[in-house]
């Protein structure tokens, strides 16, 4: 009986790291081939309306509907996070219905009032010579989680996306985070989407 029981951690674990290689069963492959980013995994979400280059691991999707994505960077691989307060970094991808400019004023607006968000940054980011995204950067009082909301433009004038990090650790130059939001990319209105 004492060795079954010490081989039975090794099946979580197995079924975990198993996820992980997979890139967690998600809409995903990887990709090998592209010069800018090698092996990372091409995310294309559900709902045609993006894609984006991550790490697998650590990164693990945890959901997906649409264009809405969840995924996360746990703590520990032995075992599965109760809640995102639980894991070293969470990202959340969400369609915005309007320019990535004016969703990143209203977001910041909107965390200006909150009495326990901390604004620490608004600042926007040009890619030869062109707007690219603007990202605010925020913490929240009571938990010093700290937040990086980069906001990208849709495929049409009048819709974006925000991908929001959280994290215990800072996120302002993090090359991980950092190279995610760089490889994001709107895909064509009516292209991929269903």
């Amino acid at each position: 009986m004492a060795s079954s029981s010490k081989a039975r951690p090794w099946i979580p674990v197995a079924v975990v790291l198993a996820l992980v290689a997979s890139g967690g069963g998600g809409c995903g492959e990887i990709d090998g081939s592209q010069t800018q980013y090698p092996g990372t995994v091409r995310y294309l979400s559900p709902g045609g309306g993006y894609h984006f280059h991550y790490l697998a691991p650590p990164w693990v999707l945890v959901a997906s509907s649409g264009d809405v994505l969840d995924m996360i960077v746990p703590d520990s691989f032995t075992a599965i996070p109760r809640s995102t307060a639980d894991v070293l970094y969470h990202l959340r991808i969400e369609p915005q219905a309007a320019a990535a400019l004016a969703a990143a004023v209203s977001r910041s607006q909107t965390l200006a009032r909150d009495a326990n968000a901390i604004v620490t940054a608004v600042r926007p980011v040009v890619v030869d010579g062109e707007l690219a995204r603007t990202e605010v950067l925020w913490r929240e009082r009571s938990t010093d989680v700290l937040h990086r909301d980069a906001f990208l433009a849709g495929a049409l004038p009048d819709e974006s996306f925000r991908m929001s990090f959280s994290a215990r650790v800072t996120l302002d130059d993090d090359p991980m985070i950092s190279q995610m939001i760089a490889s994001f990319g709107a895909e064509p209105a009516g292209g991929t989407r269903p």
